[in-house]
């Protein structure tokens, strides 16, 4: 699906998949988040290290995360998302990461920390995150100088969706704070299944911008936008360790301690 996190003349093309109506309130997205990749030859050791932190959640019970593989990208990467309310909380993560490194051989730990951005999100909530059941990972990398332009371009974008009452597109904004490829942007789409890529909704993109707006939209995405990346993750629920509002809204899918089928 096209979506308005694009360049214009087909430079870039992020996913932002759609979500459908849900039953219970949805959980709110997380003001910070960390970005952790568990990266090893060994695909065992992967397995073991997210294993190892699952059975350490007691050590800080405040601490939740969302873990999974990457369908698309380099050797179907493992993922974890921590979920924090603010950047002290990190701490305890860290501290949490750095005892599991510690005992389990041949793995690589590489992470970055994200900040929510209300101003260039959309729609956030559709599809709650205890109901999601993959999620689009759509990076923005972008020129140094050029995010302040860019946040303006996004946050037009999603003002005129809400301007339309566009109800089938949501994509949530996270600016890289630390890590690799500052500056940057992620944008997150939870989706209850991948049959939310099937949704088309280019006739409203197409209809979205007067011809100036769409001008300047790829004006200003041509000399902020540096790259993008696209990738679809999948989440394992044997490995996560989420919230109780997250849970609580499908327990037996939260419960799971072998792969998804």
């Amino acid at each position: 699906m096209k979506t308005l996190l694009q360049a214009v003349g087909a430079l870039f093309l992020l996913l932002a998949p759609v979500a459908r109506a849900q039953t219970s309130a949805p959980t709110a997205p997380p003001n910070v988040i960390e970005l952790t990749y568990i990266e090893s030859d060994d695909a065992g050791a992967q397995v073991r290290f997210a294993t190892a932190l699952r059975a350490q959640a007691s050590d800080d019970p405040s601490q939740r995360w969302i873990a999974g593989r990457f369908m698309t990208g380099a050797s179907r990467q493992l993922a974890i998302v921590s979920l924090h309310s603010n950047y002290a909380h990190l701490l305890g993560w860290e501290t949490m990461l750095g005892k599991i490194s510690r005992g389990v051989p041949g793995v690589k730990v590489r992470n970055s920390v994200l900040s929510f951005n209300p101003r260039v999100s959309y729609n956030p909530g559709r599809t709650s995150w205890g109901k999601a059941r993959s999620f689009g990972f759509s990076f923005m990398y972008l020129r140094r100088g050029a995010t302040d332009n860019f946040v303006r371009e996004q946050t037009l974008a999603a003002d005129l969706l809400r301007n339309a009452k566009v109800v089938d597109e949501e994509f949530i904004g996270y600016g890289v704070m630390f890590g690799d490829n500052v500056p940057a942007y992620l944008f997150l789409t939870p989706m209850a299944g991948l049959g939310d890529l099937d949704i088309d909704l280019s006739h409203v993109h197409n209809t979205l911008f007067t011809e100036e707006q769409d001008r300047n939209r790829g004006n200003v995405l041509r000399e902020s936008v540096v790259s993008g990346t696209n990738n679809l993750f999948i989440v394992a629920p044997e490995f996560s360790n989420v919230t109780d509002a997250m849970r609580s809204e499908d327990p037996a899918f939260w419960a799971r301690t072998s792969p998804t089928p």
